[in-house]
This record gives C-alpha cells, sequence and structure tokens, in this order.
C-alpha cells in the first residue's frame, strides 16, 4: 500500500528480525527499515522509507481503501440532483479509486428498486420503478494545489480534489 521500492527486502528483514527479536517500537521497525534499504536511496528519497511502510500498515489495518470505496458508492446514493460530491485524496492509490469511481459512475446507470408483491404468498419481488441517474465529472483531472499554496502549506503538495455533480 506504500508503493514502498524495496517491500520485499523490507518484509525479508522484518521477518528475519522479528526471529531474533520482537520488535516493540517505531524506532525499532524504523531501524529494520533502514537495514533493508540500500543507504543512498534512504538518503535521496523525498519520503522516509519507513514513512512509506507505517502508511502501509495503517492502509491495511483500518482498511482504508476498502472503507474509501464504500463511503462513494454511500455518498452518491444520497446525493439530490444538483448535488456535489467532492472528494480530497492524499494517497496515489486513494486517488486511482475515486477516479475510476468517478468515472464509472458518471456514465448513465440506472437503479432499480424492487418492492414486495403483497399478493405474492412465495414472497417474490416485483420490480416497482426503474430511475435513470445521471452524474457528471466536473474536474476533467485532478485539482492539485498551487506552488504557492505548497510553500505555505507543504502537506498539500499531495493532495488531489476531484468533484462529481448529479445532474438528475
Amino acid at each position: 500500500y506504500g508503493q514502498e521500492r524495496f517491500a520485499g527486502k523490507i518484509a525479508f528483514e522484518i521477518e528475519k528480525r522479528r526471529e531474533q527479536v520482537s520488535i516493540d517500537t517505531t524506532q525499532q521497525l524504523v531501524d529494520v527499515v533502514l537495514a533493508a534499504v540500500p543507504a543512498a536511496y534512504a538518503q535521496k528519497a523525498k519520503i522516509h522509507p519507513a514513512t512509506r511502510v507505517f502508511q502501509a500498515l495503517r492502509i491495511y489495518i483500518n482498511d482504508e481503501l476498502g472503507q474509501l470505496q464504500s463511503a462513494l458508492a454511500a455518498a452518491i446514493e444520497m446525493l439530490n440532483p444538483g448535488g456535489r460530491l467532492v472528494v480530497v485524496s492524499f494517497h496515489s492509490l486513494e486517488d486511482s479509486i475515486v477516479k475510476k469511481f468517478f468515472r464509472s459512475a458518471s456514465q448513465q446507470h440506472e437503479r432499480q428498486h424492487y418492492m414486495a408483491d403483497p399478493t405474492s404468498n412465495t414472497g417474490a419481488d416485483n420490480l416497482a420503478e426503474t430511475s435513470t441517474s445521471v452524474l457528471r465529472v466536473l474536474t476533467k483531472s485532478a485539482v492539485t494545489a498551487s506552488i504557492a499554496e505548497v510553500e505555505k502549506n507543504p502537506r498539500s503538495r499531495s493532495a488531489k480534489l476531484r468533484a462529481l455533480e448529479r445532474v438528475v
């Protein structure tokens, strides 16, 4: 999840170290990560390799990508005509999910609503209504922070904003 180039080597080093001693602190994990990656890579990287490892653990443990997909689907269902859904993502995996979801949702789709048939002894459902909902992507590509904003707020460098509107 952290898109770490040396993920395999890091995982191997963690397993090797755990056979010798338990890893109980974040600093111990940082030391293991640094032992697994080339020193030049760790020094040149914009983001510390251990940061990506901690991010990957957080994403996995919290099921953040699964939660994002569920939240997007729920949000689309709640939108009224003219309503807008705006999402800010901070990670390329999140942005990829949002981008694909918006692209898919923006294509005209039909929702079928079923209603129980009161005359049926079998409890079968009948198609009560079919409605078409049209969603339109408002941002052709992700909106990112300007250079001036990144200078004022360095954390904004990875933020990407995408927006969608329910037309009908």
